[in-house]
């Protein structure tokens, strides 16, 4: 996780403040509060957004989009980053 902040950085300039990935460890949330994250998005658990909480940190649970297939992320699937922005943007309101 470390590797991945410092590579970002190094190339855009600046440190993400959201994390996805494929597979999550019982430690990837305390991990991810220890190192500021604001927003995670690797839940299956859940249809709609909400707030992990542990020791005075917090971390936004951006759940899987409500389609459950991704359409709303991938290009491919004749969606796009924007799409999904907009699905969950929605959903936090």
């Amino acid at each position: 996780m470390r590797q991945d902040i410092e590579m970002i950085e190094k190339r855009s300039g600046k440190r993400p403040v959201g994390w996805r990935s494929c597979t999550q460890s019982p430690n990837s949330l305390e991990l991810l509060m220890e190192h500021g994250f604001l927003w995670n998005s690797n839940s299956f658990a859940h249809d709609l957004p909400f707030v992990w909480e542990k020791d005075n940190g917090l971390l936004a649970e951006a759940a899987q989009t409500p389609f459950g297939d991704g359409q709303s992320l991938y290009h491919r699937d004749s969606g796009n980053p924007n799409d999904a922005l907009v699905i969950l943007a929605g959903l936090f309101r």
